[in-house]
């Protein structure tokens, strides 16, 4: 369960940011004090979320805040909301940095590899976004070498699957000038069936996480990853 919230884009005033924290914060403390009136058969659990803008001192002041509510996690909000990719690592990491290893931690609104790369390593654990379905519909698709775009001409004659490394049923059965086809054709079938295939792989590169992190070896396999899907 997530907790209302008050999201400020950036280039807001320090004083615009800090009266949305404060709102932010009085909104947690109330919704804590109904959450611990619970039935005892609700087993939901409450995430406040951290907010501060692009203010490390009102970052610092959210998180401690909120941690002083001892939910089950915390979330991390005010983040990819239009910020360049090196001011989200410097802000979540900054954040980051107040919260306990024992808690969940969940970061909302980031849906693409590099983005989430970047927050594993900032120890988060929740993401969530609409980004992997909202490309599908365009027949934009994730493969481990980059972005595809199916509807373009080069993929008229490709028998290839959207992507030759992965399993997913899409990938096993359908080749990218049958799916381009039925996007041409306006089918609802090609959406659905690019929206299946964008978020296996995401599975699957979480997948492959987990394994990384248990072996010890996480950055080697953000940087190999990252650096074959930018084409770096």
């Amino acid at each position: 369960m997530m907790m209302l919230d008050v999201l400020t884009p950036p280039g807001i005033t320090k004083s615009e940011a800090k009266k949305a924290l404060e709102l932010t914060t009085r909104w947690a403390k109330r919704g804590v004090k109904r959450w611990n009136e619970r039935p005892d058969d609700y087993d939901g659990k409450l995430f406040p979320i951290i907010q501060g803008n692009f203010y490390k001192d009102l970052r610092k002041q959210s998180a401690l805040e909120i941690l002083e509510l001892d939910t089950p996690g915390i979330a991390i909000g005010g983040l990819s909301v239009g910020e360049t990719h090196e001011e989200f690592h410097e802000y979540l990491s900054y954040t980051a940095e107040f919260l306990p290893d024992e808690k969940p931690r969940y970061v909302m609104g980031i849906g693409t590899p590099d983005y989430i790369l970047s927050a594993v390593e900032n120890g988060i654990d929740i993401f969530d976004c609409v980004y992997p379905t909202r490309i599908a519909r365009n027949g934009t698709v994730f493969t481990r070498d980059g972005l595809i775009m199916l509807k373009n001409a080069v993929h008229i004659n490709s028998l290839l699957p959207l992507d030759p490394e992965c399993d997913c049923p899409v990938c096993k059965r359908y080749s990218r000038s049958y799916l381009r086809h039925i996007f041409k054709a306006k089918e609802i079938l090609g959406p659905m069936l690019v929206t299946e295939h964008n978020l296996y792989f995401l599975a699957t590169m979480m997948k492959e996480v987990r394994v990384a992190i248990k072996n010890g070896t996480f950055m080697k396999y953000k940087t190999d990853f990252l650096k074959r899907y930018k084409g770096a």
